[in-house]
């Protein structure tokens, strides 16, 4: 098993470290384990690694991928022979619907594949056809950026989402990665008290991963509690904004890194926080990231707001070139390396000003952190003055006309912001609550 190493951990009073050993154990059967199938992921995991360090590196592979896009899939075969990324068209959910069958490469097997699908969020639900040797890549990144989160292969890990029959883990996989499902539908103060219980009693080093909206739930409720774990190493948040008070809170009580993942389930870890910084280190070994305008197919300059078009480099059953992602963020330059400053969320979820300008929807977010009375709210656009706040309190509300203020600094001193208050706002089919919604530009 060349390129394995195997360590053995002694404890400063030289006693035998269990907690650590435990963990070293479960990373080396899941290493042995993909030894048996050849080792694709070892493979895929020391190519990562090395085209990080050298983006330049990913010319070759991208040259590789418009090759066989243009040469066996049928939609893409009017392209053949272009070698420039710009000469193919801009594609996304509704045209790949359209043309599902035009996009699955030709030798592929649809039932030899897996089919990964998207929860349908803002929409119907999405299917995408990946081969195993995207499979293995996508593992591969996961555990690398893992590391890089403080979340080693083995260490276990508390993995908040809603779960159902599509997105459950299989037993293996459970034990293997050491996962720990945690089901937040209803993720309320018992719900809270049971997940700190059962942290504080494992005693050995966890991370935590969830949506963004139940860490929120996390941290609010936490405080109330008597003793707050400190075995967490890290704290990952994913598919929502995170809001920095939620951020600042969580790693002021757990004592451990708190950033940010953008991934979706249609490509893969796209670009994730480091722990010393709020810039995003794209995965520009997996993926060719373009910002694009909002209104055009211009790519835009370094810290405006564009639209995250990516091409795929490894899924060759189902190449996806320059596919809009539907999502949007701020890109720059740091140390020489193209970053995400910001991650804006989605084109759907932009909210504009009376004047027309588009505003990242986080500073609804932002906004309403301090308001503690609130327990689920949500801010709709519905002409270009006219915006709805809907509001859930969990206790008497009574600082409405501060909040219009404040709401009113950012929209314009024109817009007419009305409340509306409810019991119980409604449920997306991926168990997450849309925060920002526009109803009247799309």
């Amino acid at each position: 098993m060349a390129g394995y190493r195997i360590y053995v951990y002694i404890t400063n009073d030289g006693n035998y470290d269990k907690s650590i050993s435990i963990m070293l154990l479960r990373g080396l059967l899941f290493w042995i384990f993909d030894y048996c199938h050849h080792s694709p992921i070892r493979r895929h995991y020391n190519d990562l690694k090395r085209r990080l360090d050298d983006p330049e590196t990913t010319s070759d592979v991208l040259d590789r991928l418009l090759r066989h896009a243009s040469e066996s899939t049928p939609y893409y075969k009017s392209y053949r022979g272009e070698t420039k990324l710009e000469a193919f068209p801009i594609i996304n959910k509704a045209i790949i619907k359209e043309h599902f069958k035009d996009f699955i490469a030709e030798g592929f097997d649809p039932n030899d594949l897996k089919a990964t699908t998207t929860s349908g969020s803002t929409g119907t639900p999405f299917t995408i056809y990946k081969n195993s040797d995207k499979i293995a890549r996508h593992t591969a990144a996961m555990i690398l950026f893992n590391k890089k989160a403080n979340l080693p292969l083995g260490q276990r890990l508390y993995y908040l989402r809603v779960w159902n029959s599509k997105n459950q883990k299989g037993w293996k996989t459970q034990c293997l990665q050491n996962i720990i499902p945690i089901e937040v539908s209803h993720f309320g103060e018992q719900e809270v008290r049971d997940l700190v219980r059962r942290i504080h009693a494992y005693k050995r080093p966890v991370s935590i991963l969830g949506f963004a909206s139940a860490l929120t739930d996390l941290s609010r409720l936490v405080t109330d509690l008597p003793e707050i774990p400190q075995n967490v190493r890290s704290v990952i948040s994913m598919s929502e904004h995170l809001p920095d008070t939620t951020r600042n809170r969580l790693q002021k009580l757990f004592r451990c890194p708190v950033l940010s993942r953008y991934s979706n389930m249609e490509n893969g870890f796209i670009a994730q926080q480091t722990a010393d910084s709020d810039y995003y280190e794209i995965n520009t070994a997996d993926f060719k990231i373009e910002l694009l305008g909002l209104n055009d197919d211009k790519p835009v300059k370094n810290g405006e707001m564009g639209r995250i078009v990516i091409t795929d480099l490894y899924n060759y059953a189902m190449p996806l070139i320059r596919y809009d992602t539907g999502d949007t963020a701020v890109c720059n330059v740091v140390g020489g390396r193209p970053v995400f400053t910001s991650i804006e969320g989605r084109t759907c979820d932009l909210v504009f000003d009376t004047s027309g300008k588009p505003m990242s929807p986080h500073f609804v977010t932002n906004t309403l952190w301090e308001y503690r009375e609130l327990r689920q709210y949500q801010f709709i656009q519905r002409t270009e003055r006219q915006y709805v706040v809907k509001l859930c309190l969990s206790s008497c509300f009574e600082r409405e006309e501060k909040l219009k203020q404040q709401l009113l600094s950012y929209l314009g001193e024109d817009a007419e912001v009305s409340f509306e208050y409810v019991n119980e706002l409604p449920v997306l089919q991926s168990g997450k609550r849309r925060s920002v919604i526009n109803e009247w530009k799309k």
